[in-house]
């Protein structure tokens, strides 16, 4: 062992002369090597898809956080190193000696996906797998102590049941230390904040994990790290904050197709409504004392004039429940301009009944003598993102590696442990029937004109699960498009972002159809899904043959999906509205946006 080798890890860590290897390229992993790289730190970037590492290699991003030319810089100066590794993580020891046992210091950012077979079973095979390249490495390397850090999400408990064991039995024959802490990837893909002003949750093992885990997140962090007091606080944030998003989309989305006849403009309202919620008032208060029982939580809420206990109190069972009473109260209200911030009140109050009943769901579960954490703390954890936290305007369903996913991590964890959180699975069969309302809103868009569905012309516009990101995991556009395919309904569809990330990866492939897009569809289709049925009925078009197509009488109805600024940028928008003929159903209210108004061959979802 050398004399730098022999230095204690926090000074190495301090020193940005740690090596790290971060597991795992996509939208996590990369951002996080390239800064951690720009900080003066040796990154070494494991990943096993080869398309993933020669891309990277060529200086290409795959993701809107980090550009070609970060990349690109951080090769060139030898900061970031590539490491591909076999596709089981079977890897000879010769591999692991020379690229990866040197690193100091292991940050796990693998996807945690669902299990195929059920609707909320977690799918840890690749945590596992990845903590294995960290078990091999430590077996064969030298005696130092090592950092493991895992940012993957996944349900409460799992990195001290399943990984901490694994680390333990690998230690058996050597006298290294190997500290264990986890911080949860709070990454917004695409968003204006980029991810190191998210402020950081850090849970470690013991106070040496922590304190080695925050010292390598404070160049890029700097006083933005909270720490919690244990892994399972910081594991319970990430799916607790993603459940409470779904729930508030689950619960817009219901207000929507509820509102739609009430001539209630249900946009405006929460326009309205998000300058006063719950958690406008109630972050300062709890960040104070975070250590908060659960009494004294819905005390310090019942204490502040702006909410009186008649709000909190009123019985709330579910979702569909507050969203049918709220309706009920704002059509036995006059509707005019006037009265617009009267019916925000009522919706207001709804959003707050429906935050308290999720706040109640979540403390019995952090009561739980397997638990033992402090519900204030996991609020006061959650507050720090300061985003994400008012209620959500309406939309197409949920999509992406969070939102979908994390909750049901949450909710499969309670009932493990013989509990439930039933408002998260209610919202996820609020927003398993989303594709169907897009659906039928095109059918009737149609039908108002003479149409037929199936005999018409169809173009989405954005594929991806929100805009200006090429992902389409979890996307509800793909439940869209299965079930017009279903109606054999000639579909076209154009994405810039989507398209120009797939033609990174597979640079000397069809640009048509990506082999990605074409299982998407294919693992949701309940008809013939062959690749050239597919291929039939689904085309990819640009953004110029879009606006021609459309000027043409070529699409008979349009749907937005996805909103990307290159639509704007390319005046799509104006375009599309500019055939009054075609009917275009708007999911994401951006026409209006846009425009300054919305013209009569515009449908937005929650509008009559």
């Amino acid at each position: 062992m050398t004399a730098e080798e022999k230095r204690p890890l926090i000074d190495r860590i301090r020193s940005q002369d740690a090596e790290i290897g971060v597991i795992g390229l996509g939208y996590v992993g990369v951002p996080l090597a390239i800064k951690l790289a720009e900080k003066g730190f040796l990154v070494k970037g494991i990943e096993k898809e080869p398309a993933v590492v020669d891309t990277l290699q060529r200086g290409k991003s795959l993701w809107p956080d980090v550009s070609d030319e970060e990349i690109a810089d951080q090769l060139m100066k030898k900061n970031f190193l590539l490491v591909r590794v076999q596709e089981e993580y079977q890897n000879t020891e010769a591999v692991l000696r020379q690229q990866i046992a040197d690193c100091d210091v292991y940050i796990i950012c693998v996807p945690t996906p669902l299990k195929h077979s059920s609707h909320c079973d977690p799918d840890i095979q690749f945590i596992n797998k990845a903590t294995k390249i960290v078990e091999d490495s430590i077996q064969i390397s030298e005696d130092k102590d090592k950092l493991v850090i895992v940012e993957s999400t996944t349900y409460p408990g799992c990195t001290e049941e399943v990984i901490l064991p694994r680390l333990k039995s690998a230690l058996s024959t050597h006298s290294t230390k190997v500290n264990l802490a986890y911080s949860p990837e709070r990454t917004n893909p695409g968003g204006k904040l980029p991810f190191w002003e998210i402020p950081k949750i850090v849970g470690g093992l013991d106070e040496t994990s922590f304190e080695l885990a925050s010292e390598l997140y404070k160049p890029l962090f700097k006083d933005r790290i909270k720490k919690v007091s244990f892994i399972r606080i910081a594991e319970t944030v990430k799916c607790a904050e993603n459940a409470y998003r779904f729930i508030s989309i689950s619960f817009a989305n219901r207000l929507a197709k509820l509102s739609r006849h009430s001539g209630v403009d249900i946009w405006n309202i929460i326009a309205i409504m998000n300058k006063r919620t719950l958690w406008n008032f109630l972050p300062e208060e709890i960040l104070k004392r975070n250590k908060l029982t659960e009494t004294e939580l819905f005390k310090e809420i019942l204490r502040h004039d702006s909410f009186d206990s008649e709000i909190l109190s009123q019985e709330a069972t579910s979702i569909n429940t507050l969203a049918e009473k709220c309706v009920d109260e704002i059509r036995g209200e006059k509707r005019d301009k006037a009265d617009q911030h009267l019916i925000a009140e009522i919706v207001t109050r709804s959003f707050c009944q429906l935050s308290i009943l999720f706040l109640h769901q979540l403390a019995e579960f952090c009561n739980l003598n397997s638990m033992k954490m402090s519900i204030s703390e996991v609020i006061s954890a959650i507050l720090t993102k300061r985003f994400g936290l008012d209620l959500c305007f309406p939309g197409p369903g949920v999509g992406g590696h969070c939102i979908p996913i994390d909750p049901l991590y949450l909710y499969w964890k309670a009932r493990e442990e013989r509990i439930s959180i039933p408002l998260i699975w209610e919202a996820f069969q609020i927003d398993e029937e989303m594709p169907d309302e897009i659906v039928g809103m095109v059918k009737q868009a149609l039908h108002a004109q003479g149409r037929k569905l199936g005999e018409s012309n169809i173009l989405m516009l954005g594929v991806t699960y929100k805009e200006n990101v090429p992902d389409i995991r979890e996307s509800k556009a793909l439940e869209i498009l299965k079930s017009l395919l279903s109606k054999n309904v000639n579909l076209y569809y154009c994405d810039p972002v989507f398209t120009r990330r797939r033609l990174k990866l597979f640079p000397d492939k069809d640009q048509w159809m990506d082999r990605e897009l074409y299982l998407g569809i294919k693992s949701r289709a309940t008809v013939d899904t062959s690749e050239a049925t597919i291929r039939f009925y689904l085309k990819g078009i640009n953004m110029v043959e879009c606006a021609e197509m459309v000027k043409k009488d070529k699409i008979d109805c349009v749907v937005i999906f996805a909103n990307h600024s290159e639509f704007s940028e390319n005046r799509i928008y104006e375009a599309i509205i500019s055939n009054k003929k075609v009917p275009v159903i708007d999911t994401r209210n951006v026409v209006e946006k846009e425009l300054g108004y919305r013209p009569e061959n515009v449908f937005v979802l929650g509008r009559m």
